[in-house]
């Protein structure tokens, strides 16, 4: 009888561990996918294609060569609250826009921060999604921060995607300066 039990068990938890690598393998491959339709992104709106035929060169960071228009990923528009963490200090502030690689907030009263410091972001959108992740300070001016992502923990990842939909993997130009 224990034998049975154990051999039960077993095919039970083979299951799950397969439905779990089909699940996974899923993840990676539209991970895959979007990374593929970023870049596809980035060489359409540059003018170029898979062959290397570029119109307008962009170098690795988005910069068109001999323009001031770059590439960056989209920014979507929502305001909600977000709490700053670094070193036991925190700071309530409000999210301007976030992206595929980072957030822009308001600037906290009496926040001292640096560029180039890492910060933890508690994002809350309603009442059913937290993002918790790490970033570090980008740019700073008189009213925004702005921060790029240094840690998403993975069970953070899918949900930043699902918040973020179309604006995941489309590039937009803008102007530095």
């Amino acid at each position: 009888m224990q034998d049975r039990r154990i051999a039960i068990l077993q095919s039970g938890w083979h299951a799950i561990f397969h439905v779990f690598t089909e699940m996974r393998e899923k993840v990676v491959s539209w991970h895959n996918d979007c990374l593929r339709n970023a870049e596809n992104s980035v060489l359409s709106m540059a003018g170029a294609t898979r062959k290397g035929h570029v119109s307008m060169p962009i170098d690795k960071h988005g910069h068109a060569e001999g323009a001031r228009e770059q590439l960056r990923p989209a920014r979507m528009q929502i305001e909600t609250t977000v709490l700053m963490s670094h070193h036991g200090a925190s700071h309530p502030t409000e999210l301007v826009d976030i992206s595929a690689t980072g957030a822009l907030l308001r600037r906290p009263a009496g926040w001292a921060g640096e560029v180039g410091q890492r910060w933890v972001l508690d994002m809350i959108f309603g009442h059913d999604l937290h993002i918790h992740l790490e970033a570090t300070v980008a740019r700073i001016s008189d009213h925004h921060v702005g921060f790029s992502y240094s840690h998403i923990p993975e069970d953070k990842q899918v949900p930043l995607w699902n918040l973020l939909g179309g604006y995941a993997d489309i590039l937009e130009y803008w102007k530095n300066g």
